[in-house]
């Protein structure tokens, strides 16, 4: 699965080259995404949902909650385990900054 918030030329095919044949795409990006009809002629086998959480909030709003306390008790039991990632401290600000910017973080 990926979930994809990254936005620019070449982002989407690039998350796309890391996704598995048959797999999911889940675009929270609100600029520059792919239409239903762009994923399909791109990757048909992908299964492709554009995540909405400002509709969700206003519309549905107990499902976010209920999608955050299903992750923290996957996190909990440990059948999810948290992504690798790096942490700066504070005095490093501007090149965790700097680092994000320059799109090298996951």
């Amino acid at each position: 699965m990926v979930l994809n918030s990254l936005t620019g030329p070449g982002f989407i095919e690039g998350s796309l080259s890391c996704l598995a044949v048959g797999g999911s795409f889940v675009e929270m990006g609100r600029r520059d995404i792919w239409s239903a009809e762009e994923m399909a002629a791109s990757r048909p086998d992908v299964s492709y949902s554009i995540l909405q959480l400002d509709w969700l909030k206003v519309n549905e709003p107990a499902v976010p909650g209920t999608v955050l306390r299903n992750i923290m008790r996957g996190m909990t039991t440990g059948a999810l385990k948290p992504l690798a990632h790096t942490r700066w401290p504070i005095a490093e600000a501007r090149v965790a900054m700097d680092f994000m910017r320059s799109a090298r973080h996951i």
